[in-house]
């Protein structure tokens, strides 16, 4: 079964792009195998831009926080963690994802 996993900031979106790899905080439940359809919203319309696989799942912890906030877009933790609140509704994370792009769609 394919899940939708929509990225709305642009900091994550483009080093997924550009590394074909990038870590997510969600508290939605993944599991490591998982296929994703990756969405970004256009004009108020969600659009597939790619498909991505889940290749690691950890629990939010400081430490976790500091070994992949390398690999999310942001330059420190405590940014990645003000994004994630600036755009979920949830104050704090449960999870972070590894998610590799597997295949990429025209997108501009």
């Amino acid at each position: 079964m394919v899940i939708v996993m929509l990225f709305n900031n642009s900091k994550a979106l483009s080093f997924l792009l550009k590394n074909k790899i990038v870590a997510t905080l969600r508290n939605r439940r993944y599991r490591v195998g998982q296929y994703v359809l990756i969405k970004v919203m256009r004009c108020g319309v969600a659009r597939v831009i790619g498909i991505g696989q889940v290749v690691e799942v950890h629990e939010v912890t400081e430490e976790n926080l500091r070994k992949f906030y390398k690999i999310s877009g942001f330059s420190s933790p405590e940014e990645w963690l003000q994004a994630y609140r600036r755009i979920s509704k949830s104050r704090s994370p449960k999870f972070i994802y590894v998610i590799k792009l597997l295949k990429l769609k025209s997108y501009e």
